[in-house]
């Protein structure tokens, strides 16, 4: 997709479209990251209670 904005587009178009998206790319980057987080947060507690119950 980029590269065919690179190819329809002026470069000062296309440098506009870069800033635009980076910001949107890193808070991307971010939720991804908090979900792992929390994803692996939650798997832990579930596999710590389950041993309690066994034991």
């Amino acid at each position: 997709l980029i590269r065919r904005l690179q190819n329809n587009r002026p470069i000062i178009e296309t440098q506009a479209l870069y800033q635009w998206l980076m910001p949107h790319f890193s808070g991307v980057r971010l939720t991804v990251a908090v979900f792992i987080r929390i994803s692996t947060t939650i798997d832990t507690l579930f596999i710590h209670n389950s041993q309690i119950h066994v034991n």
